[in-house]
């Protein structure tokens, strides 16, 4: 920790985020999105992503496989479940594979690319990178530069592709699978023909 310009004082609280934002999924988002805040309904989501990650540490011997978050639109859902979530999976977990999908291809490019953006930035850095006291360093491979699809450099195997609904995903494999959004609209939803097509 640099600690020019800054007090004893405020260099240990910086210390004290960093370790809570690497042991959960809300605390880290509020500290790589300092805008962001985990509210009430962040808190429950948080704690039952938490078991998706256990479930995903554990090889799948505790924890839970399979959530379904259902908010109303503008709550944040999509910025915690999509974006903060996956990319505190890669900082703890560097070797696991992410596949995001949603309705239309342009959305999954956005939010890829916002996890991205996370990963490849200093407050990333700080808890998981080059900033940080791990011994293999996670950051982005040095070819990624697509927005949808991008690894992490070695020694780490994982990273995260983004598509939408019908868009091919053969071939690709992934221990995180999200899909978010996957209706364009209420009509779009309310269709059984959509529906049986998602």
């Amino acid at each position: 920790l640099r600690t020019v310009g800054i007090s004893p004082a405020e260099a240990q609280r910086e210390l004290v985020r960093r370790e809570r934002a690497k042991r959960h999924v809300n605390a880290f988002g509020e500290y790589v999105y300092p805008w962001w805040v985990a509210y009430e309904n962040h808190k429950v989501v948080g704690e039952a992503l938490m078991q998706c990650f256990r479930y995903l540490e554990t090889g799948g011997q505790e924890g839970i496989n399979r959530l379904m978050v259902f908010k109303p639109p503008r709550t944040g859902k999509s910025t915690q479940v999509g974006e903060i979530f996956p990319a505190f999976v890669l900082g703890r977990l560097p070797d696991v594979h992410v596949i995001y999908s949603s309705y239309v291809e342009s959305l999954a490019a956005r939010t890829t690319k916002a996890v991205r953006d996370i990963v490849s930035g200093e407050r990333f850095a700080n808890l998981f990178g080059h900033r940080s006291s791990v011994d293999a360093e996670v950051m982005l491979s040095d070819d990624s530069r697509s927005k949808t699809d991008w690894e992490l450099a070695p020694p780490h195997r994982g990273g995260m592709i983004g598509r939408g609904i019908g868009s091919g995903t053969t071939g690709y494999g992934a221990e995180l699978f999200i899909v978010d959004d996957p209706f364009r609209d209420r009509d779009d939803a309310d269709s059984e023909l959509s529906r049986e097509r998602v």
